[in-house]
């Protein structure tokens, strides 16, 4: 089957497979021109340290050459019985012994190989005095470069958003005129800039004007590339409220009576009254006739949309054996909010704009004092916010806004303005920035044509991935519906999901763990040995057979699986360039059974966000099980997903997720129950409407969370080649090391550590840029190999390498950068040039009919 465009128009078909793809492109990139990275690399510095360790190298073979020479007359005193003349043998025994501690072997000058070990160390004393002499002059070049980076007010102002404390304590300290002289602090404050310029310059990631967002299309004429820039990088930037910071606020207005009674209680999604049994987390109670059809009107009534005062009202109207108005309803909330019946606060779920919510329900308090004091300390907060956002590009101002609202914060809500302070990557503060990137990219028809047959059979492989994954879960769902099931008893959703979450959830997750490891055999199988090799070229005609062979799977696993995001890089120095044949593509990412499109992050940022949940909405007919998210699942609100379309079922699984209730087509896990069909399918069936839902698809979110970022087709070995299919790279050339096997990791000297770094490179053939992944970083990080400020920091990270557990994989992934700084084709108004990628969604055009809701 091949794909086809469909009659919306959203998708054109990608060549050489089962796949189409949106015509629309997410456009990931730098907001830091690439080539500022390049400043810091001290060529003349790297030459001097090559040339050291050669000298080094020689002096080291000379020392080996005179070792053997007086092991050799060691040897000949055996054979000739003088064994036991100490005149002779004790000066040998010496000049060894001096040797092994790395000086000359004394002053017997006859010999050649002593003449030979004493010119090489001499000229290696000379390549050192000469290494420290470029060194020195390039740490200054550097030193002050860094120093211009930390005045920039551009950086200043990236680093303002990423942590104020790093740059009041470093980056603020480095920017003087003058500045400190180069004592160990301040060597620390240009680590700094260097870790934060690295991920301003070349990396991908999307968050504030250092990393915005874009956008591009399919285009199915013109040229291969077309660029577009307007006169500004950014055509938007809006600063938003973290989650948290509005829960803190809410929490902090207090639950005494006076406000309490304004608010909506809530009916749990975990509890369920049937007939005069009450189900609940604690487990089931069979109720006294007599308070059945109170507990019962009341549980209904409290359905997030009727304030306190309403349920009194309409509960008194319902219930005539209610006659003690307001209080005894009140009494009777508050009993059954300490017993874990409802919610009762201002606990909401995660949302996108949660102020927007918060003033929402404070504006149903009928008090007006309480309601215009409640509304005057949002507007605090809401007006310092304001201020942050009009800061922009004055970073002098935002440090001061940023500042205002975080003691803003603190006097509303008594709480600490961050969490996981000191993080650099993601601090949990309360606002943070997205922003769109101005102008348009195309993409011509001659690139999706030479994208499309290598990137069908990743797409493939993934599909495999997604389907095996499903039909692992499947089997976990079976065992473990058996198990509960073993007593006879009937098995509620509350306890199946109680179980299987750290299953599913957990840190380990077998089903996925197996799928991937088979993923890998297979894909091992199809590319055949790599033998050593640097570089494997395959082509798809002689790959198709193989991977139609062993990735042969119906369908997705689930109907949302249809979605695989792949992240696509183009290696170019211009649109010339690719017009001209000149350019190489790379596979960075897949993204497997999920749109990661429609994330907060970019869906806030598309311009018309109602054309993003259309094309899911036909991408994906069926109605899919959409959570109400828990929020210990997000890190950050940015990451929440959006387009669910009226059609989808809203599933109920967290305290706060009781606002919806009342909302038409929601699953309160306490009204499913879990099931086997008659064909043994386990399934969970609504036991208010008795639609039934395969249980694959009521916890496919889950699924999706977990196997999103495991599309890991080659196995973690300690050497990987380049991989291409055609003209895609699918797998950058890449080593992994133990902490233990990495020479430079404890030393101090600036010189030496670079000279180490740069011998240990060389010795693995590596190139001048790569990507390190250390198991105790959150993210990779660039290393140019010509840059002692980048070199020092991967031997910080080796330094802090955590003691390896028995069996453990190696701590470190060391991954060729590809693109490379010079090759980069996504440039601004004034030529300046950024890496990028393009996050494209590819549909899943084979379909197997799944089980279907009922």
């Amino acid at each position: 089957m091949t794909g086809t465009t469909d009659p919306a128009g959203h998708l054109l078909p990608l060549p050489g497979g089962d796949w189409n793809v949106w015509r629309l492109l997410g456009v990931r990139g730098a907001g830091f021109p690439a080539a500022r990275v390049l400043r810091l690399a001290a060529p003349g510095a790297a030459a001097a340290a090559d040339r050291l360790a050669l000298a080094r190298e020689r002096a080291a073979a000379r020392r080996e050459d005179a070792l053997a020479a007086l092991r050799a007359d060691l040897d000949a005193l055996r054979e000739s019985g003088q064994w036991d003349d100490l005149d002779r043998r004790r000066p040998l025994l010496r000049a060894i012994s001096r040797l092994n501690k790395g000086r000359l072997p004394g002053p017997d000058t006859d010999r050649p190989e002593y003449a030979a070990l004493a010119e090489a160390e001499r000229q290696a004393a000379d390549e050192l005095a000469s290494a420290r002499a470029a060194f020195d002059a390039d740490i200054e070049r550097l030193s002050e470069a860094l120093r211009e980076t930390a005045a920039d007010p551009l950086f200043q102002e990236a680093v303002i958003w990423q942590n104020r404390a790093a740059y009041t304590t470093g980056i603020s300290r480095l920017a003087r005129p003058g500045g400190d002289r180069r004592n160990s602090r301040r060597r620390e404050h240009e680590a700094l800039a260097a870790g934060y310029l690295q991920r301003y310059c070349v990396k991908n990631d999307s968050i504030g004007f250092f990393g915005p967002i874009g956008w591009g299309r399919f285009v199915t004429d013109g040229a291969p590339l077309a660029v577009r820039p307007e006169k500004e990088l950014l055509a938007s930037r809006e600063v938003y409220f973290e989650q948290w910071c509005l829960d803190s606020l809410a929490q902090s207005l207090g639950t005494g009576p006076s406000v309490r009674r304004w608010l909506a209680p809530r009916r749990l999604p975990s509890v369920r009254l049937d007939g005069s049994v009450l189900h609940r987390p604690a487990g089931p109670v069979t109720l006294p006739e007599a308070q059945v059809a109170t507990l019962g009107t009341v549980l209904d009534l409290c359905d997030g949309r009727r304030t306190a005062v309403e349920v009194a009202a309409e509960a008194a109207r319902l219930l005539p054996g209610l006659n003690g108005g307001e209080q005894q309803m009140t009494g009777l909330l508050a009993s059954m909010c300490e017993s874990g019946l409802i919610a009762w606060d201002l606990e909401l779920p995660l949302q996108p704009h949660p102020e927007r919510a918060l003033r929402r329900q404070l504006e149903r308090i009928g008090d007006a004092e309480l309601r215009e004091s409640a509304l005057a300390r949002l507007d605090l907060l809401a007006q310092a916010r304001a201020g942050v956002q009009g800061a922009a590009g004055k970073p002098a101002e935002l440090e001061r806004a940023l500042e205002h609202l975080e003691s803003t914060f603190t006097e509303l809500t008594g709480k600490p303005p961050t969490r996981a302070r000191g993080e650099t990557y993601g601090a949990r503060t309360l606002v943070y920035e997205d922003t769109r990137r101005a102008g348009t990219v195309e993409l011509g028809a001659q690139l999706r044509a030479e994208l499309g047959p290598p990137l069908s059979l990743m797409l493939d492989s993934a599909r495999w991935l997604t389907h095996t994954v499903a039909a692992g879960y499947r089997d976990v769902f079976d065992r473990l519906h058996r198990e509960l099931a073993a007593g006879g008893t009937e098995v509620r959703f509350t306890a199946f999901w109680q179980a299987v979450q750290p299953l599913l959830l957990g840190q380990v997750q077998r089903p996925i763990d197996a799928a991937v490891a088979e993923l890998q055999r297979r894909w091992q199988e199809v590319l055949g040995p790599f033998g050593g090799a640097r570089r494997i070229t395959r082509t798809t005609a002689e790959l198709r057979a193989a991977v139609a062979e062993r990735f042969a799977a119906p369908d997705a696993g689930w109907p949302a699986a249809r979605h695989q995001c792949p992240d696509v890089m183009l290696a170019a120095e211009s649109p010339e360039a690719v017009e001209r044949g000149e350019y190489q593509l790379v596979l960075g990412e897949l993204h497997a059974g999920a749109n990661t499109l429609r994330n907060l992050l970019f869906v806030d940022q598309h311009p018309q966000p109602d054309e993003l949940t259309a094309a899911v909405a036909a991408d994906i007919p069926e109605a899919r099980v959409v959570p109400v998210l828990p929020k210990y699942w997000l890190y950050s609100t940015r990451f929440l997903p959006q387009l669910a379309s009226g059609k989808d079922h809203r599933l109920l699984l967290s305290d706060e997720s009781s606002w919806f209730t009342a909302d038409e087509r929601v699953l309160p896990v306490a009204s499913l129950v879990v099931e086997r069909t008659a064909e043994g399918a386990v399934v969970a069936r609504d036991v208010d409407r008795g639609t039934v839902f395969d249980m694959v698809e009521l916890l496919a979110e889950a699924l999706s969370f977990k196997v999103v970022s495991r599309f890991q087709p080659m196995a973690p070995l300690a050497h990987t080649p380049r991989i291409s299919i055609d003209r895609l790279v699918v797998s950058r050339e890449t080593w992994r090391f133990h902490a233990a096997e990495l020479p430079f990791g404890d030393t101090e000297d600036e010189l030496e550590q670079f000279t180490a770094v740069r011998r240990w490179a060389r010795d693995h053939g590596m190139p001048r840029f790569v990507f390190v992944k250390a198991v105790h970083e959150t993210k990779p990080f660039y290393v140019d190999f010509e840059s002692p400020a980048f070199t020092k920091a991967f031997a910080h990270a080796v330094r802090a390498a955590p003691a390896p557990a028995p069996g453990a994989r190696p701590a470190f992934a060391v991954s060729e950068m590809l693109p490379t700084a010079e090759h980069t084709w996504l440039a601004d108004h004034q030529g300046n040039r950024f890496t990028s990628e393009f996050r494209i969604v590819a549909v899943d055009s084979q379909r197997r009919e799944p089980p279907k809701c009922q």
